[in-house]
């Protein structure tokens, strides 16, 4: 919502914390509370673009993009807030009181930005897209094989190097001086990838990747959602699991993200319909909803 909507409403800051001064508030706008851009609105698309993302993304030497996730740094700022207001609680714990918090979309945002503005800060050059490939470390993006499937491979120390070429069977590229180290490799990428993907564009995927897991190199298949529900790994750690819901029989979801040792996690359970438990909630509170009783006439 825009600044100031909630306080029109009357249950503003400023009203809450005189009720309960242990009240932990938390006002989330698009771009501040201050500033030029204050009273305006903001959705996923607009603080993407806005925030330098689409500068930064998208294939190399082409036009940035947009993510096209389904509100992905709307989710992320929701993430924000969470690790806020469970600073909030550890303070509250300390000192008794609560306290107003303020996040904007734009700085959630950013945070996910670090290291390409990092980049920008130490250089004053605007970094540019690279498609898949990492800007801090070569090779490091998605390559096709013979087999027209990709692979994601990174080598992101330079003791990964000479397995890697080993596992390419490359080895000449293990002493050349344009590729002794990451910096240098990054410097020299434009004339190593070509060597790399004409090799790999010689095998299949899977072949690469046994050769590059016995090296001990990162690599991974890129993977449909069906692979992916069905692959050994994700069944074993019920990343993907199925639940029995009341509306909608057998269904297929994501696991837990987390496995605590001592507290059992879970169950997951299906939501329920909309309005489908607002009179169990409402009589628990004592309230009448006189709307539900008119509809039902």
């Amino acid at each position: 919502m825009r600044p100031g909507a909630v306080e029109r409403l009357g249950l503003g800051y400023a009203v809450v914390s005189k009720i309960n001064p242990r009240m932990i508030y938390l006002a989330a706008s698009a771009y501040g509370r201050i500033g030029p851009m204050a009273g305006e609105s903001g959705i996923d698309p607009t603080v993407q673009a806005f925030c330098g993302w689409c500068g930064i993304t998208g294939p190399e030497h082409g036009r940035g993009e947009m993510f096209r996730h389904l509100a992905h740094l709307d989710i992320t700022t929701s993430t924000t807030i969470v690790q806020a207001v469970l600073q909030a609680l550890i303070a509250r714990e300390r000192t008794g009181r609560g306290q107003l918090i303020e996040i904007e979309m734009l700085t959630a945002a950013m945070a996910l930005q670090t290291t390409r503005l990092a980049e920008y800060f130490a250089t004053g050059q605007q970094p540019a897209p690279l498609g898949s490939a990492a800007a801090t470390t070569a090779p490091h993006q998605a390559f096709e094989c013979e087999d027209h499937r990709y692979l994601a491979i990174g080598v992101e120390r330079d003791e990964q190097w000479p397995g890697f070429c080993r596992a390419l069977k490359l080895d000449e590229l293990i002493s050349d001086p344009r590729f002794a180290t990451n910096p240098l490799r990054v410097t020299h990428r434009t004339e190593l990838i070509p060597i790399v993907g004409e090799r790999l564009k010689s095998k299949p995927a899977a072949w690469w990747m046994i050769r590059l897991n016995k090296e001990r190199v990162p690599n991974g298949p890129f993977l449909t959602f069906e692979q992916l529900r069905a692959h050994s790994q994700v069944v074993a750690n019920d990343h993907i699991i199925e639940i029995d819901t009341p509306h909608w029989g057998s269904m297929h979801v994501d696991g837990l993200p987390w496995k605590f040792e001592l507290t059992p996690s879970g169950p997951i359970r299906a939501g329920g319909k909309p309005g489908e438990h607002t009179a169990e909630i409402l009589a628990e509170l004592g309230i009448v909803d006189d709307r539900r009783a008119d509809v039902s006439k």
